[in-house]
């Protein structure tokens, strides 16, 4: 959830240990920033000093909170309490949860106060928060002090973590916080670049256009991915054009745990459930990915990198948080059945962007079981020629690239060369197959297993839409998959 910290003057710090206010902690700077009516977007003095006041948590501290909490929680079940909320004033943590996570992180928490009236629930909406920690003062959301269940045990202990990361006297294992609000959603590296990215280009400016196709409604701002109207995901979800991909985004920004958006140009996009990474790829990658459609008739489609994020992060990471994700059957005849519940998230992602059914992917009962595939694509081959070696030094660079996916993973090939619509048919077939042996001999002179490729042809100007000289329809496309239902000659 959110941890913010408010700077006391001498004489608050004087008072502190006897005074009860009368309602929870005022709602932070950030919620300012966060709120309707700041009209100016963001562009004001106010809105500014707002969004400098406000600074994300390092993820490092949320990781911890919830390390810290499954720890305590797995040591065994909490003492019974009363469910009965707190009220505005606050009330101190009972006694038997303060001697048990006190014991458990190592040090005193009589002093915590929870809040969970009416105030403290409007001041976690203006925030889109489930809760969040301000000092000694914890304030949750309507319905979120659930002590007796193991979720709101979960949030609980977590929040406990965030008072003693703020404490001037913090135990040994906990980490020193910082005033700033925090998400559940964070980007890695925000204001680093891929290599290739072109100058002014962040991880953030990237990860926030794939955020934004997905779901308008949510933004990657400061490190941290949450939606751009504190209400959204309580009130305006339900009106939302794009429900699955935005109501992921809202389950994800409320979860226990902090997951992570990495780009990363030279891995395959994964979710890693130990980690809580989702790993996606740049636009200026020279990678593109896909799979099968399922048509009819089936074909290989390409998915735009923000579909890649929303497979992965909604497909994979949500039904991981939920405790949902299959774990089988195991894969058979060159597919995984257990991909399909994923399959159906990014296909309902999809189609509520307007992806026509055909072009949707295939699933495992249908041909090539819907696989995902990665291609790279060398173009450019002078006219007539399959000569590697005249190819300009970008589309060399593609080749390098190849390369290094191909010996990243325990993939196949099936390589196809194509012509432009330059002479007779006969003559575009010929140097297509001769550009596709070129350069499958080529990746076998840099060291690739001649028996890793299953497919080398020529497809001749078949995939040219355009006539005449075009150097773009001159190329070799290299398709990489790990299994085999992602080869053209599956059956």
């Amino acid at each position: 959830m959110f941890t913010i910290s408010r700077a006391r003057t001498p004489r608050e710090a004087s008072r502190a240990g006897t005074r009860r206010p009368a309602q929870p902690p005022p709602a932070p700077a950030a919620a300012l920033r966060r709120a309707p009516g700041c009209a100016c977007g963001g562009s004001c003095p106010r809105c500014r000093a707002a969004q400098q006041t406000a600074r994300a948590e390092p993820v490092a501290l949320e990781r911890e909170a919830d390390a810290l909490a499954a720890r305590s929680l797995a040591a065994g079940a909490l003492p019974a309490v009363s469910a009965s909320p707190p009220p505005d004033g606050g009330r101190p943590l009972p006694a038997a949860l303060a001697a048990r996570f006190g014991r458990d992180f190592g040090a005193p928490l009589g002093a915590v106060r929870l809040h969970a009236g009416p105030r403290a629930a409007a001041s976690a909406a203006a925030l889109g928060a489930r809760a969040w920690t301000a000092g000694r003062d914890i304030v949750f959301a309507a319905g979120e002090y659930r002590p007796h269940s193991a979720d709101g045990a979960r949030l609980l202990a977590h929040e406990l973590v965030h008072t003693l990361q703020q404490g001037a006297a913090r135990p040994p294992g906990i980490s020193a916080g910082r005033p700033g609000v925090q998400r559940k959603i964070a980007v890695h590296d925000a204001k680093g670049a891929p290599a290739a990215a072109p100058a002014g280009t962040t991880n953030e400016s990237i990860i926030n256009g794939y955020v934004q196709t997905l779901c308008p409604d949510f933004a990657a701002t400061g490190g941290k991915i949450g939606p751009s109207s504190a209400s959204f995901c309580a009130k305006g979800l339900a009106a939302s054009k794009q429900p699955q991909s935005c109501g992921c985004f809202c389950e994800m920004h409320a979860a226990t745990d902090t997951w992570e958006i990495t780009l990363d140009d030279n891995d395959w996009p994964h979710t890693d459930e130990a980690a809580k990474v989702v790993t996606v790829h740049s636009p200026f990658s020279g990678v593109q990915f896909g799979s099968w459609a399922k048509g009819p008739p089936a074909h290989r489609i390409d998915t735009p990198n923000w579909l890649v994020l929303g497979h992965e992060l909604c497909g994979h990471a949500l039904l991981m948080q939920r405790g949902t994700h299959p774990s089988g059957p195991a894969p058979s005849h060159g597919g995984r059945p257990s991909h399909d519940p994923t399959v159906a998230i990014e296909n309902a992602i999809a189609a509520e962007h307007g992806t026509a059914a055909g072009e949707l992917r295939g699933s495992f009962a249908d041909p090539h079981h819907g696989e995902s595939l990665a291609r790279v694509s060398v173009a450019e081959f002078p006219t007539g020629s399959s000569a590697v070696s005249a190819l300009p030094a970008a589309q060399q660079a593609q080749l390098d690239i190849a390369e290094h996916f191909i010996n990243s993973a325990p993939v196949k090939m099936d390589v196809i060369g194509h012509s432009d619509q330059q002479g007779a048919a006969s003559a575009q077939n010929a140097v297509a197959r001769a550009r596709a042996r070129a350069v499958r001999n080529e990746l076998v002179s840099r060291g690739v297993d001649a028996a890793r490729f299953t497919v080398v042809k020529g497809d001749g100007a078949s995939q040219c839409t355009l006539p005449g000289d075009a150097p773009g329809c001159r190329k070799v496309d290299i398709f990489m998959y790990v299994f085999e239902g992602a080869s053209e000659t599956h059956t």
